[in-house]
């Protein structure tokens, strides 16, 4: 009996100690889910006492799709993502885009919580985020890194990288996070396909990649990322590699085709207006440059983030030359990494995987292989910096290992001494960056100290000024103080880009809040001059308003050429006959009268 005994104990006890070890990875791994939730909540759980803010008019509270609740849903999949903003087709190619995934997420939340509630809103962002940051973790841990605190650093560096503040405290991000998020859900779920040859979660793996296509188009990289996935970290031979491709070029093909079918590709046109299109007035030399410089100036916002600011469009990046210090860096810096990523190619060397990845991913954003219409932009970098994350583990688990096999350091404490100051910075802007997300007025205040020379962000500063005058508690110097800083903002935007009609137009609203409406009509006109703006209608009323109520006090005072000037000045400015039509008319009527001109009096 004391031999059976000892017989059973041999057999059990690796089993034994398997399931322990299993057991206590599952637990470490249940520990470090729980850190990465709530230091991801920590830094961002400010940002859920935000308003609505810039591009979020855009998609919400000036969409009048998205407005419609439930009702909005299927017209946002039948029409480009600008639609309900714009109320028309547009050719812009700024908006020819076929994004629906966030704006049907938009409208049902105003169909389950009514409208003007971005608290909610802000709160749904938030959840997507902690999402992400989960989902990447496991995917690592269970398909690529496969190694529990490789993934965990890796997962955590992405959370607490102060460039996705925009993403997650301006809600319109939610397109970027949406399309990050389905895309880690398929290609888990295909790994798992690729291990176990189930169909059905094939099937799904594609159900996901093609909902992250309907957020944003940035997953559509993973066609050439998954082969580079599957040779670096599985044993799969290049032809069942091909073969494991095929869905994931049908599934694109499919959506390429819905796409066209709802919004044409040939309707896309680039704009002639700077703003919308930051190379248009560079020669075909200094847009290489400046593209090649901007490559650059990512790098160094993946490695020091800080200033960060909402917008880098004219005049943020003056046109380069390839003559440039700074050109030239980053030719030979991207020349650099492009070598290191052949000559690891064959080695499988995650170096080399990190920087093609990243190469892929952030190739869509580039404006090298098509323009998009903006310069630069910090959420940008969202998915391509998860490559960046994981090649810095690397670099410091290498520089760690270094310290410890020569100079016998501790690596528990070598690892708290690199992460303990890149938390702490990187906590201390996340933290203030949510503050400056708040509302339009906090955040442009904010920003035209970091972009002076960026023409929108010194146009919404002005307007910041304007609106911050509607507190009616404020006193009459305090009142023309904000007026006065306004119009200083307006005039620097036009300085940076005398074409540009929205400080013209807002410059006159903020003369007309001191009563200067003189001031206000030359400015409405410059731009009346070159173009029918929209907002022209809207501020002709203000005029009408104005000129008729100068009329009438003159008229009182028995001015009567002053009456009938300012009373003519109306007809200038009527469009549509309503009562404010008759009752110029009928003034203008009365004064002729007064002044016995009795044929225009009739």
């Amino acid at each position: 009996p004391k031999k059976k005994s000892s017989k059973k104990t041999e057999t059990h006890q690796p089993n034994m100690v398997a399931e322990e070890l299993n057991e206590h990875k599952n637990n470490l791994k249940i520990w470090l889910f729980m850190i990465l939730v709530a230091t991801t909540f920590a830094l961002y759980v400010n940002s859920c006492f935000n308003e609505y803010c810039l591009d979020d008019a855009m998609m919400i509270t000036q969409n009048s799709i998205t407005q419609k609740g439930f009702a909005g849903i299927v017209e946002h999949l039948n029409n480009d993502f600008l639609f309900g903003f714009r109320n028309s087709e547009s050719a812009d190619a700024a908006s020819s885009r076929w994004r629906p995934l966030s704006l049907i997420t938009f409208s049902i939340e105003i169909g389950l919580w009514g409208k003007n509630h971005p608290q909610y809103s802000h709160a749904v962002n938030l959840i997507f985020y902690v999402s992400i940051i989960v989902l990447l973790f496991l995917f690592l841990q269970t398909f690529i890194l496969k190694n529990t605190w490789l993934s965990f650093f890796s997962a955590l560096l992405f959370a607490i990288h102060p460039a996705h503040t925009e993403v997650v405290a301006n809600i319109k991000g939610r397109d970027e996070m949406l399309c990050l998020l389905l895309l880690l859900a398929a290609l888990h779920i295909f790994f798992s396909f690729v291990k176990s040859q189930k169909v059905w979660q094939m099937l799904m793996a594609m159900f996901f990649y093609f909902i992250s296509l309907t957020a944003k188009e940035n997953s559509i990289t993973f066609l050439a990322g998954v082969p580079l996935l599957l040779y670096f970290f599985t044993e799969n031979s290049m032809k069942k590699i091909a073969l494991f491709l095929i869905p994931w070029i049908m599934t694109t093909i499919l959506f390429l085709f819905i796409r066209n079918a709802i919004v044409p590709f040939a309707a896309a046109q680039p704009s002639d207006e700077v703003m919308n299109n930051p190379f248009l007035l560079m020669t075909s030399t200094e847009k290489l440059a400046t593209k090649i410089f901007l490559l650059l100036a990512y790098l160094k916002m993946l490695f020091y983030p800080y200033p960060l600011t909402y917008d880098y469009s004219y005049n943020t990046f003056s046109p380069n030359h390839f003559a440039d210090v700074s050109v030239l860096i980053s030719i030979v810096v991207y020349a650099t990494l492009a070598f290191i990523s052949i000559w690891g190619l064959p080695r499988k060397n995650i170096f080399s995987f990190c920087i093609l990845l990243f190469f892929i991913t952030f190739s869509i954003s580039t404006n090298l292989i098509i323009e998009i219409g903006m310069t630069m932009g910090e959420r940008l970098l969202f998915m391509p910096s998860i490559f960046f994350c994981i090649a810095i583990v690397f670099l410091a688990k290498y520089f760690i290992e270094k310290m410890e096999t020569q100079f016998h350091f501790n690596k528990m404490i070598l690892v708290a001494i690199l992460i303990t100051p890149v938390f702490a910075a990187s906590a201390y802007e996340i933290v203030n960056r949510n503050k400056d997300w708040k509302n339009d007025i906090t955040l442009n205040i904010a920003d035209v100290k970091k972009s002076p020379n960026s023409a929108r962000v010194c146009n919404g500063t002005g307007s910041a000024y304007v609106l911050l005058t509607n507190d009616t508690t404020i006193s009459n110097k305090t009142h023309d103080s904000l007026i006065a800083l306004a119009i200083k903002y307006y005039q620097q935007a036009i300085d940076i880009h005398p074409i540009y009609d929205d400080p013209y137009l807002n410059m006159g609203v903020a003369y007309s809040r001191i009563g200067n409406f003189e001031q206000s009509e030359k400015l409405w006109n410059h731009v009346r001059q070159h173009a029918a703006h929209p907002k022209l209608i809207e501020y002709d009323k203000v005029l009408v308003e104005q000129f008729l109520k100068q009329g009438l006090v003159c008229g009182s005072r028995r001015s009567l050429d002053s009456a009938i000037f300012y009373l003519n000045k109306t007809t200038l400015y009527l469009h549509q006959q309503d009562s404010l039509y008759l009752e110029c008319w009928y003034n203008i009527g009365g004064a002729s009268f007064t002044a016995s001109k009795y044929d225009k009096a009739m």
